[in-house]
């Protein structure tokens, strides 16, 4: 009993730290160029609007539809958003435990030090305090993983929990394409057994049967509609993706293990080297639930092989079966009393080097003064109806002024796969009278500067604007412009 109450202790202190870490200063930092657009998008959605037909977003839509009906009862505040991704990634410890204890059976103390590793390790302690779309599919793709894991543990009773996992797997591509990889990885998983363990050819159809119905029903259909109904969803969400520029072509194998390196050592380094301990073990015992979690994590590796830019965040939902691995793997190595002795203070040490970025006081406490004065010069020298364009949607979305539906994501992506050129630029700018037009010109400036025509944009901003000077935005520096009305101007200072 006493035991029992020091555990419940432990998991309600632990638990307290993780709310402090992650609702703590929620709004301090406001510069990530990606969730910005993201807000953008489910602003709008919150107005009425819907993505892809009425304005460019490259993800599936789920994520902005979920974040716009809170902006629609709560107001369009960061904090509701970054609020509800967090939100997320805490349930999806509890299933990391819930699965760790129930169908792998591990200690439940070992149990809880997976979850903790989840929730507190940097990559997902960074991502679950940002909106974003991958919050929203690793939520749906982790209740997936728990449905397909119990699949296997009851083997004579899978057909629900197989119909639910392809259910969940389809909530998560709503979210963010990527999402199809859990069906992927299960149909090798599939493959693999009727290859090497001679499952009868019946049964692979037949577990393949029942996700793909559900995945068909959470997916398959809305697409479908969306394809038909929705201008401009098949380019958005996934012919953008499809015409970025290539930037390696005789280089795979070797961009691909930087990749990988990369997202090991950030700080990633104690998890996935103790977990390949009973990835391997499972192969070599035939142990179906390791073997199926490796064959869940292998498709999202295939990204890394992408000929274009690699984020770590295309990996992040790896760490989720990697962390349940993690703990199975202690519970091997405490079988043997000598290596658990031995090897105890070395993981440990690993641990605290890879969790110690999440317990940065002065990094969770910082505070973007540099967003707020470029949103009160904007406030200043514009109407609520008046657009404005930027490298950063995120922009419009802090002074909530809207941005020509076409140049809402001008990545570097777009810029320099030719997508977005000065001429489309010029010709949304002139449709829609925007207003100001600030440019990033920093050492960090990588969206309008890699405009193909770069030049060419330059020209029109001479002739069309007049230049108010430059402002900054902590380590960004912006160039103002302001359309020339016929009313005189001088430049303002520099902020």
């Amino acid at each position: 009993m006493r035991k029992d109450l020091l555990f419940y202790l432990i998991v309600i202190i632990l638990f307290v730290v993780a709310i402090f870490l992650g609702f703590y200063n929620l709004d301090g930092w406001l510069i990530n160029d990606d969730e910005g657009v993201y807000l953008y998008s489910a602003w709008r959605v919150s107005l009425g609007e819907i993505p892809y037909q009425d304005f460019f977003v490259s993800q599936l839509p789920l994520s902005f539809y979920f974040a716009g009906f809170l902006f629609k009862v709560f107001g369009p505040d960061v904090r509701v958003a970054r609020g509800l991704c967090f939100s997320l990634f805490l349930i999806v410890a509890v299933f990391i435990y819930i699965i760790c204890r129930r169908i792998f059976n591990l200690n439940k103390y070992i149990s809880l030090l997976s979850a903790l590793i989840f929730i507190f390790t940097k990559n997902i302690n960074f991502l679950s305090k940002t909106f974003m779309p991958d919050s929203f599919m690793i939520f749906w793709g982790t209740i997936a993983l728990y449905f397909v894991l119990k699949a296997e543990k009851l083997e004579s009773k899978n057909a629900k929990h197989l119909f639910l996992f392809g259910l969940f797997s389809g909530l998560a591509t709503l979210s963010k394409l990527s999402g199809f990889l859990l069906i992927l990885g299960y149909f090798l998983f599939l493959l693999f057994n009727f290859l090497f363990n001679k499952e009868k050819l019946n049964n692979f159809i037949i577990k393949l049967v029942y996700p793909m119905v559900g995945f068909f029903l959470s997916f398959g259909i809305i697409y479908i509609i969306m394809l038909i109904f929705v201008s401009n969803t098949y380019y958005c969400t996934l012919g953008y993706h499809l015409n970025k520029e290539k930037i390696y072509t005789f280089t795979v194998l070797i961009i691909f293990f930087k990749r990988l390196c990369k997202f090991i050592g950030n700080h990633n380094y104690a998890v996935i080297p103790i977990a390949l301990i009973s990835i391997v073990a499972g192969f070599i015992q035939k142990k179906r639930e390791e073997i199926l979690l490796f064959f869940l994590i292998l498709p999202f590796f295939f990204l890394a092989f992408t000929p274009t830019d690699f984020f770590i965040r295309y990996l992040i939902f790896t760490l989720i079966p990697f962390t349940i691995l993690f703990g199975k793997s202690l519970e091997i190595i405490k079988q043997n009393k000598k290596i658990f002795y031995f090897s105890i203070p070395v993981i440990f040490i690993l641990l605290i080097l890879c969790t110690a970025s999440t317990f940065n006081f002065k990094k969770i406490s910082r505070y973007d003064e540099g967003t707020r004065n470029l949103v009160n010069y904007i406030n200043e020298h514009s109407n609520p109806e008046d657009y404005i364009f930027s490298d950063y949607a995120g922009i419009n979305y802090y002074s909530q002024r809207p941005c020509p539906p076409r140049l809402v994501d001008v990545s570097e992506a777009m810029t320099k796969s030719g997508q977005i050129t000065s001429k489309d630029i010029e010709k949304e700018c002139e449709k829609y009278n925007v207003k100001i037009i600030l440019v990033d010109i920093g050492s960090s400036a990588h969206h309008l500067k890699n405009l193909i025509d770069y030049s060419k944009f330059k020209d029109y901003l001479k002739k069309k604007y007049i230049f108010r000077g430059t402002i900054k935005r902590e380590f960004q520096v912006f160039e103002i412009y302001i359309r020339n009305d016929g009313v005189q101007s001088t430049n303002d200072k520099n902020f």
